[in-house]
This record gives C-alpha cells, structure tokens and sequence, in this order.
C-alpha cells in the first residue's frame, strides 16, 4: 500500500515538474528580412502563444543589444507590449536597425527579451540572426529592369512637326551608365545615349519634321534599351497610323494697269492623296459683268457671295493656275459713248418742241362724241425761230368744230385731201428762245364712236441755218 503511494506521488511531481519547465507562455520569432546594408532595418514577426486560462500582457525588450541595436515598432509602442487573450496567440511585427558607429558588414545575433508584465516574471530570451552587407554587393544583384511609356501619337499627319515624349523610369538601385535607347519605325530612326540614375524617371522629348509627300501607311514604333550589351527593354511597341489628308494651298499675284486687274491664283494640293473637287475664287456681280476668266469657269453662288469655279482633279503636289481679269475700259468706252451720244442727240436735237394732248372728252350713250385738243409749240434753243408751220391732220370720222376753236392761234388753212382726212394748217411768224405757243381745237364725230381712237401726230416745219426740217409730235390715244 505505501509502494502505490509512492509512485502515485511521484507522478504527481513529475506532472507538475513539466508544468514548471514549460511555463506559462512560449515566444517564437520569424524573420522577414534579415539580409540588410548599414542603412536599413531588418524586419521580425514575434509570435507570443499564452497557454494560461486568463488573457496576460507580455513585454518585448531590446535593450540587451542595444547601443549595437535599437529595437521598435511601426507605428512606435513605447515600452513594446503585446497583450494576449486566454489560450490564444498574437503576433506583432518589430524593426531592428544597426548602429554604425558599432556594427559592420557581418553576420549577427540580437538579444531580444519576451517576459510577461505583471506577476510572477517569466522570461524568454529570442535571438534572432540578422546579415549585415554593404551597398555595392546589393547593387551587385539587381537585375537591370527599365520600364517605358510614350505619348507617341495613333495618328500622324505628314504635313505637321512629329512631337512626342518617352518617359523612362529605372525600376531598381543600379546605377546604369553608358546605356543606349534605341527607337525605330519608318517616320525615324534614333540612338540615343544616356545615363538612368537608381530609380531616376528620366523623360526624352523628341521632334522630328516630315517628309509631307508621304504616302498613308501602318506601322509599328519600336522603343528598345541595351546596356552593358544586352538587351533591358523591349521591344516596347506602338502602333500608329500616317494618316490621309489633302490640303489646298492659294497662291495669288495681281497685276494692275489702268482700269484693268489681272489676278491669277496658283491652287496647289499640298497633301498626299488625290482632290477631287471645286476650286474657287470670288467676284462680285460688277466684277462678273466686266470680268473674264481662263480657263472659263462657271459662276456659282457660295455661301452667299458669288464666285468663279472650276471642277478639278489634282494630284499630290499638282497645281492648278487660272487667271481671273477684270477690265473697266469697255466701261469707260460705253461711258464716253453715251456722253457723246448725249452730247450729240444735244446738239442735233431740233429747237423745236412740239406735244399733242386730249384735254376734254365728251361722250353720249357710251361713245366718244367730242373731245378738245391741245398742241404745245415750244422753242427749247437760244436762237429765235421764223417760219414755222403746223401741220395737224384729223381722221375722216371726225370733223372740226371751226366756228368754237379758241385757241391763241387760229389755223390758216383747213381743207381735206383725197383720203377724206381733214388737214389744219397754222403758221407762226416767230418763236423767241423759251417761248412756248398753245393751239387748241375741238373735234366732233356725228356718230358715237365705241372703245377710241387714235390722233396722229403733229408735224412741224421750219428753217435751221438755211435748211428746212422737220418734226413730229407724239399721238394720242382716245378713249372713254
């Protein structure tokens, strides 16, 4: 009985031995970057399991290694504590920089205490192993990696500047010297040396003129980097297309004289297809009517205003001329011709004027019965006129009442001749220069005379410079 005693107690011992041994907490450090130069801080994930049945505050120290090492977090925890739920882990992540005043490249151990904050203290030592190297075994390393962008246009147009930019970035620390660019595409080909600084952005601005006469076509931009005799970037490509385009270009001369303008117009297609359409200059209606063109055009109205044009076809580069003349001469001509004329008709007008006129109509059971009329004999020169004779003649369907002509002048003669017409004659000693003479007289019909008639013109004789001559009045149209 007192042998099962005993071994039951010493079971007891050894349980709670073990207990003791491993205590009320475990700690466990993992490193994320451990391989660091003098400048850098190493990276440690710290993972504290708490094996006790109530939630416990543990302590990180890292004075131990200090002034070697100077421990701490991210965002700062001054002191470093890390508190964890009952029967649960937590981690929390810590930096670990060197000091260079006493640490160098090499290879090393740091005394990082885990204890926990209240109660009986428990203590855990972590070490975890940290590699100092220096910068150029790093750079040593890196892998050349340059990336590329470029505003390179889609579309090009031949006739305008070729501006683009290309940015290169230097992805890493290495110091690249010496490297060279090369871009490539059927519009250019470039080498350029350059030098990228670590994780310098550099940008190339380039421009180039082109050849407008150049065909549309497609095509690939190239961008490729070689440095230290391979091959770093690319090929990086852009797609592009030189676009289509025709563009009418005007050049004009004028050439002036007296009133005469020759204007000729060079069109010329300054592109790199084919037009196919109107070509136009514009005039004015004045213009027109005194203009001409060669070759002929055709007179269009274009938005608005007229304008001479020509239908064409030009080829890339093909020009077109055409001259457009305007001439004021014929103008002037027809001006002094109508001011000789003028002058003339002046000249040779004859002195005497002379009107007929219907002042009064009397009319029965809607026919004309009776009608007075007037004649005015004027002298529109600056001489006096002798001699003049004035001749009426009245159709046989009507008579003249003789014994009421009141007339200022009496005729001399009334008579009829073989046609049955009645022929009034009076004669006029002399017209001073401005005098004007009326001679008035009734006509009669003894039957009503329907719709009208027409009077004859007057005539009028007389001499000028020794000549006779002779005039006509207007008719006169009689109706109810």
């Amino acid at each position: 009985m007192s042998y099962r005693k005993t071994t039951i107690a010493l079971w007891i011992a050894l349980i709670l031995a073990v207990a003791a041994a491993y205590g009320a907490f475990s700690a466990d450090i993992t490193p994320i970057k451990n391989r660091i130069t003098l400048d850098e801080n190493a990276e440690f994930s710290i993972e504290i399991k708490n094996t006790e049945t109530y939630k416990q505050t543990f302590r990180i120290d890292g004075s131990p290694s200090y002034p070697d090492w100077s421990v701490r977090t991210m965002p700062i925890i001054r002191p470093i504590t890390l508190e964890v739920p009952a029967k649960s882990n937590e981690s929390i992540n810590i930096l670990i920089k060197p000091n260079r005043k006493y640490v160098t490249v090499g290879s090393y151990r740091v005394n990082i205490e885990v204890a926990t904050q209240y109660g009986e203290e428990e203590t855990i030592l972590l070490q975890p192993k940290i590699g100092i190297i220096s910068s150029d075994e790093i750079i040593k390393e890196y892998v050349p990696t340059v990336t590329a962008e470029t505003n390179f246009p889609s579309e090009v147009n031949p006739s305008e500047k070729l501006k683009f930019r290309l940015t290169l970035e230097n992805q890493n620390r290495l110091n690249m010297s010496m490297a060279k660019l090369i871009i490539s595409s059927k519009l250019l080909e470039e080498e350029i040396e350059l030098r990228l600084a670590p994780r310098e952005e550099k940008v190339i601005d380039i421009e180039k003129d082109l050849d407008p006469k150049l065909k549309p076509f497609k095509d690939l931009l190239t961008v490729r980097m070689i440095y230290e005799g391979e091959e770093i970037l690319g090929p990086y490509y852009r797609r592009y297309e030189l676009v289509p385009y025709s563009r009418i270009t005007e050049e004009t001369d004028v050439q002036k004289s007296f009133l005469k303008t020759t204007k000729t117009v060079i069109f010329t297609n300054k592109g790199n297809i084919g037009f196919q359409g109107r070509l136009s200059v514009p005039t004015t209606h004045i213009k027109r009517f005194f203009g001409s063109t060669k070759p002929k055009a055709e007179v269009v109205r274009k938005g608005g205003m007229l304008a001479y044009s020509w239908e064409k076809s030009l080829r890339p580069y093909e020009s077109f001329s055409v001259q457009v003349k305007t001439n004021y001469l014929s103008l002037l001509i027809l001006v002094i011709i109508i001011i000789a004329l003028a002058v003339f008709l002046y000249i040779k007008r004859s002195p005497i004027y002379i009107k007929k006129q219907v002042t009064e109509i009397d009319s029965q059971e809607g026919g004309i019965s009776k009608a007075k009329i007037l004649i005015n004999v004027k002298n529109r020169s600056e001489k006096k006129i002798s001699e003049i004779a004035v001749i009426d003649k009245i159709p046989k369907l009507l008579d003249v009442e003789k014994h009421t002509t009141l007339g200022s002048l009496k005729p001399k003669k009334i008579r009829k001749n073989k046609s049955h017409e009645t022929l009034i004659l009076w004669d006029i000693d002399e017209l001073m220069p401005g005098e004007e003479r009326v001679i008035s007289y009734y006509v009669k019909s003894s039957l009503q005379i329907l719709g009208g008639f027409t009077l004859q013109a007057v005539m009028a004789k007389f001499r000028e410079r020794g000549q006779l001559r002779s005039i006509r009045s207007n008719r006169v149209f009689i109706r109810v």
